[in-house]
């Protein structure tokens, strides 16, 4: 689950980035995660019983006044994805990425098993190389890649994984071969 909540957060920051918004979007964000906390409110989004709908509206009414419209659009997908229980850990996986220093690239590194020391060091090594500034990694195991990785930095997505590699080559093979009529 790591794994989504940083694609959102880096989704989100990616989006702020684009529409130039980040102090607006980071304001924004620290005013929408208190609304949710507060009384009752994370328990009615968190409650299994209490409909997208219901949650959707609920979120319309919780929040202030002036909210983004892609930031709204933002927590109405998650409610739509059936993953409210996302929004408040992606919102903090958002204002943790503006906390990191501009000179600073954070990589989200996805892997089939964890990275030893040496391995992350070469990485964040090589990726630094590449981008001309230093990198931080932050590491999620997802054992369904089978092997390899998918690096997302600044925008990029660097998928070598074995996963991957086996779609290429049935697709591949897929294009090659007659279909019989």
């Amino acid at each position: 689950m790591a794994g989504m909540i940083d694609d959102y957060a880096a989704a989100l920051y990616d989006l702020a980035v684009k529409r130039g918004a980040l102090d607006d979007f980071a304001a924004q964000a620290a005013s929408i995660k208190a609304a949710l906390m507060a009384g009752e409110n994370r328990a009615s989004l968190l409650h299994p019983y209490v409909s997208s709908a219901d949650k959707r509206d609920f979120v319309e009414d919780a929040l202030p006044e002036g909210i983004d419209d892609d930031l709204v659009g933002f927590l109405h997908m998650l409610i739509a994805k059936r993953q409210a229980d996302l929004i408040l850990p992606s919102l903090s996986g958002f204002t943790a990425m503006l906390d990191k220093p501009a000179e600073t690239a954070l990589a989200y590194v996805s892997c089939a098993e964890p990275l030893t020391l040496e391995q992350t060091t070469t990485l964040e090594r090589a990726l630094s190389g590449k981008l001309g500034k230093p990198v931080e990694i932050s590491l999620s195991v997802e054992p369904s890649l089978i092997g390899g990785l998918t690096i997302y930095v600044d925008g990029y997505i660097i998928e070598r994984t074995v996963k991957r590699q086996l779609t290429d080559m049935r697709d591949a093979i897929k294009r090659e071969v007659p279909h019989a009529h």
